[in-house]
């Protein structure tokens, strides 16, 4: 019998297997589509980050929201 050959890209690094999903205004929508268009990134690249730095901040004892 046939192997069946694995197809896409190899998984470097920590894989993203969770997906998430939410609402928001067109508002918020208009912002990070603003953010990302600045920084040359995607929404989950930049959401990603922000999620890190608000983390890291926690963990620092540091409120911001």
């Amino acid at each position: 019998m046939e192997e069946k050959t694995k197809r896409g890209r190899p998984i470097t690094g920590d894989p993203k297997n969770k997906h998430i999903s939410f609402r928001v205004t067109d508002q918020v929508d208009e912002m990070l589509k603003s953010i990302c268009k600045k920084q040359g990134c995607s929404m989950s690249d930049a959401l990603e980050k922000m999620i890190r730095i608000q983390y890291n901040l926690t963990k620092s004892d540091v409120e911001l929201l």
